[in-house]
C-alpha cells in the first residue's frame, strides 16, 4: 500500500512540476504586457514633468509666431517691426492710444512730444499736435488702429488660453 500512496504522491508531485511552468509561461506571456505599459506610463510621466517649462516656452512662442503670421497676412510687417523701435513708455501709449475710436481723452504721463513724435516716425499716428491748452491731440493712422486690432485680439485669447 505504500506503493500505491507514494505512486500518487510521485505522479501528484509530477503533475505539480508540469503546472508550474505552465503557469510560470502563462504569467511571462500576459503579464509581463501590463508591466511594460505601466513602466511606459510611469517614463512618459516623468518625462512630461521634466519637460513642462519647455512646454510653456513652446506655448509663449506660439504667441509670437501667431502675432508674426496674422500682422504679415494683414500686409503689417512694417509696422509691427516698428513696435520694436519703441521703448516701454511709448509702447505703453501706443497699446492705449491705438484703438480705433472718435475721441479719446487721456493724459497719462507718457503722453509727450517725445513719445508721440516717435509713434508718428514710425507710422502708428496719422498725425499728433500740441493744443492750445498746452495738451496734445492725435489721430491714429488706419495700420496702427489695425495693429493695435490685432494685438488686442491676440493677448485676450492668450489670456483666456492661459486662465483655462
Amino acid at each position: 500500500m505504500e506503493e500505491k500512496v507514494s505512486a500518487r504522491e510521485t505522479s501528484n508531485h509530477t503533475q505539480k512540476e508540469q503546472r508550474r511552468p505552465e503557469v510560470l509561461l502563462a504569467l511571462i506571456e500576459h503579464g509581463s504586457r501590463p508591466a511594460a505599459f505601466a513602466l511606459i506610463g510611469l517614463f512618459i510621466t516623468i518625462w512630461l514633468f521634466s519637460v513642462k517649462g519647455t512646454l510653456q516656452k513652446v506655448s509663449l512662442a506660439s504667441f509670437e509666431v501667431e502675432l508674426h503670421t496674422v500682422s504679415t497676412s494683414a500686409n503689417l510687417n512694417k509696422e509691427l517691426n516698428a513696435l520694436a523701435e519703441l521703448n516701454d513708455e511709448q509702447l505703453q501709449l501706443f497699446l492705449v492710444l491705438g484703438k480705433e475710436r472718435e475721441y479719446i481723452n487721456y493724459n497719462g504721463e507718457e503722453v509727450n512730444e517725445e513719445n508721440l513724435g516717435k509713434l508718428y516716425e514710425v507710422g502708428l499716428l496719422k498725425d499728433w499736435q500740441t493744443t492750445s491748452e498746452g495738451g496734445f491731440s492725435w489721430t491714429v493712422s488706419k495700420n496702427g488702429n489695425r495693429l493695435h486690432d490685432i494685438l488686442r485680439n491676440l493677448i485676450y485669447s492668450s489670456i483666456r488660453r492661459s486662465a483655462t
